[in-house]
Formats: C-alpha cells, structure tokens, sequence
C-alpha cells in the first residue's frame, strides 16, 4: 500500500482535518521485481561462454526469486552428472 496524508487547512492556516488517499501497489512492485530478475538473468546469461558457470549463476538467481531450490543435471558421454 502507498498512503498519502495531506493536510487541509482553514482561512487562518490551522490543520483542521486531513486528507487521505491510499493506492495498492502491489501490481507495480511484482512488475518491478520481475524486471528486475529479468534483467540479472540476462546479465548472467551473457557473463560467460562456460555453460557451466552460466547454470550456476542462473541457479543461484532463481532460488531466491522463484523457487526455494534449483538442481541441474548434465548428461555428459552416456552419464548424468550433477
């Protein structure tokens, strides 16, 4: 929520009463903190040309954003590494 107080006023300057407005922002701060994790993944993304660097690092953005863990698995010449 963003709450917004404002004074009113009478003839003589003195606070008589106030006025209130309150917005839900919650759709603005989602917007915000999706774009920001776009623009990290991103960041990520084009930091390295070693594709396991680049897992790692996306991994490591996604678990505090969207999940609460993240696994990889590589198949490398017939076995699975982690």
């Amino acid at each position: 929520m963003s709450l917004t107080i404002s004074p009113v006023r009478d003839q003589l300057d003195v606070i008589v009463e106030a006025s209130t407005i309150a917005r839900d922002v919650s759709q603005q701060r989602q917007s915000a903190s999706r774009t920001g994790f776009l623009a990290e993944a991103s960041a990520a993304l084009s930091s390295s040309l070693d594709y396991e660097t680049t897992l790692k690092a996306v991994a490591h953005l996604a678990v505090p954003a969207i999940a609460d863990w993240c696994a990889v698995d590589i198949l490398r010449e017939g076995r699975l590494d982690s």
